[in-house]
């Protein structure tokens, strides 16, 4: 699948999960007015049916139509995250430059540290090849949350989360890339290259996970 391909058919995609999570909203704004809700029974604390017939009815009928949407937005998540690879593995090769220079290195998922390239010669920063600038930086981290488990703290900078780095995240809300990564892999690792004190790089082995406080991950997240 070509670069331009690829692009259009995540762009397809996310906009598919945007309307889907619309339609649900506004099924939950229902729920939240609605008698019975999302769950609640139809059956009074003796066992009878309660009696307004058609809201019951009706209830039962939006709540199908939540399931359904809910099953294709899983549907779509997945497709999004088996797509992301395509757009990282486009972006890497079209960073290749020409006139004999090479691609950005890689960086090894297995390695527990990665040491950034340093120069004696100069007391100036290198400028970091493209495929190595962070994206996105932790402002805060949850104790007890999952990225706190994982070794996340405050001030990594975010060089790769899973398949999404800055060339993948250019143009795009990298942000709702990475929502829509995180949510496609609950109890799933996802690997993540930080960048930690200026001075090196570490992988990080994630796993998006219900806990006791908000969300999968239990830190937030800024763009650069």
């Amino acid at each position: 699948m070509s670069d331009d391909s690829s692009q259009s058919k995540f762009n397809e995609l996310a906009k598919q999960k945007e309307e889907i999570i619309d339609e649900m909203n506004k099924l939950n704004n229902w729920f939240e007015t609605s008698r019975f809700g999302k769950t609640g029974s139809f059956i009074d604390a003796e066992g009878f049916p309660f009696p307004e017939t058609e809201l019951i009815i009706e209830t039962k009928r939006k709540r199908g139509q939540y399931d359904c949407l809910r099953n294709d937005l899983t549907s779509v998540m997945k497709q999004i995250e088996k797509i992301l690879p395509q757009i990282f593995n486009e972006t890497n090769s079209s960073s290749s430059t020409k006139n004999g220079e090479t691609a950005a290195p890689q960086v090894d998922d297995d390695n527990d540290k990665v040491e950034k390239e340093s120069s004696a010669e100069s007391s100036t920063e290198k400028q970091q090849p493209p495929m190595l600038k962070p994206f996105a930086i932790i402002n805060s981290v949850a104790p007890q949350s999952p990225s706190s488990k994982a070794g996340l703290k405050p001030k990594d900078k975010i060089i790769r989360f899973g398949r999404i780095n800055i060339g993948v995240a250019q143009g795009t809300d990298a942000l709702l890339l990475v929502r829509d990564l995180v949510a496609a892999s609950e109890n799933e690792r996802i690997s993540l290259v930080i960048e930690r004190n200026e001075n090196e790089m570490k992988v990080i082995r994630l796993i998006p996970a219900k806990w006791n406080g908000a969300g999968l991950l239990g830190c937030h997240i800024d763009t650069l």
